[in-house]
């Protein structure tokens, strides 16, 4: 009995395996007769024996064994008191092997339906949800990816992104939003985050005019359709407002401008050169710094790590912009 109804049946992983032993224990209370009993506890024992330490599998392997050793026993003591027990065994064995056949062709339209489920929209969201739950942030955001704005979907990468980053250290490459970035700093239950990989062709002004960061373009563009291109309103919700400060050009004089109050940002010359400079390892390319140059019409640039107090003409393309931005993680 054991061996047809393996042949039947094929668990390939240790869930369905272990996920076929409990079902079929469920089934013995059906079986009436000692022997159909101890041929199935066996089998299960089996499974559980080649299950080693998967879950509790050791435990109800003893158990299972022990228990067809007893119906084994039982089974024998019943022939030795009646004669026709064999005659009744077989005429028995025909009912029992369809019911077992039944089982388990339940477990596998079971299976199936499973395995079609979890590749719907609906079965991608509900694993998706687990992973996140466990704590498998890999797993669910590369899911909730994929779900666009099903459901709460684009609500749970935010948090699930989020996730990632609290766990993370200073220095570590993070995803939020359709960027990875570099966390620069951690502060009570805000990061401060910085793109990993410059953008190239943005100049600072779209005029060759004088300017400061207040009035420039590029802040205009990184406050506006940077920001809502790269972020969910989800995640939009969690970065908060940065008190911008700009220093006139301590070589040349020109001026920083007014304060502002932003969301995305550029670093300054301090940070980029000495606060952060051992994070930002890869700051090899011309990047725009947020401070002006030796002219009202040009800004700063970092480049191969060395800060550039002259400055471009705020007109220049040929430079790559390494936004910056503080977020909550409570």
């Amino acid at each position: 009995m054991a061996e047809k109804t393996k042949a039947k049946f094929e668990a390939k992983t240790d869930d369905e395996k272990y996920l076929h032993a409990e079902k079929l224990l469920k089934a013995i209370d059906c079986l009436t007769r000692d022997k159909e009993r101890a041929e199935i506890y066996e089998y299960v024992a089996n499974i559980y024996k080649e299950l080693g330490e998967y879950k509790d599998a050791k435990e109800k392997y003893e158990e299972c064994d022990k228990k067809a050793k007893e119906h084994k026993k039982l089974a024998a003591e019943h022939k030795d008191t009646n004669p026709k027990v064999e005659e009744d065994e077989k005429k028995s064995s025909g009912i029992v092997g369809k019911i077992i056949l039944v089982i388990i062709g339940i477990l596998v339209v079971a299976v199936i339906a499973v395995f079609v489920y979890t590749r719907t929209t609906p079965g991608k969201y509900a694993r998706a949800s687990y992973y996140q739950k466990t704590g498998n942030y890999q797993k669910a955001y590369k899911m909730f990816r994929t779900l666009g704005g099903y459901k709460d979907s684009e609500a749970k990468l935010a948090k699930t992104e989020l996730g990632v980053i609290k766990k993370a250290k200073v220095g570590a490459n993070v995803l939020y939003g359709g960027y990875h970035w570099l966390i620069l700093e951690k502060k009570d239950d805000k990061v401060m985050l910085v793109k990993s990989e410059p953008i190239n062709g943005f100049a600072y002004n779209d005029k060759n005019e004088d300017v400061t960061w207040e009035t420039c373009s590029l802040r205009k563009y990184l406050n506006g359709e940077f920001l809502e291109e790269t972020f969910t309103k989800e995640m939009r919700g969690t970065i908060l407002d940065t008190d911008i400060t700009v220093s006139d050009n301590d070589l040349y004089g020109t001026k920083g401008g007014n304060s502002t109050t932003d969301k995305i940002f550029l670093l300054n010359s301090i940070q980029a050169e000495k606060k952060y400079n051992d994070i930002l390892a890869n700051y090899l390319r011309d990047c725009w710094l947020i401070d002006p140059g030796s002219k009202q019409n040009t800004a700063m640039f970092m480049s191969y790590g060395k800060i550039m107090k002259y400055g471009y003409e705020v007109t220049n393309t040929n430079m790559h912009i390494r936004p910056a931005v503080w977020i909550s993680i409570k």
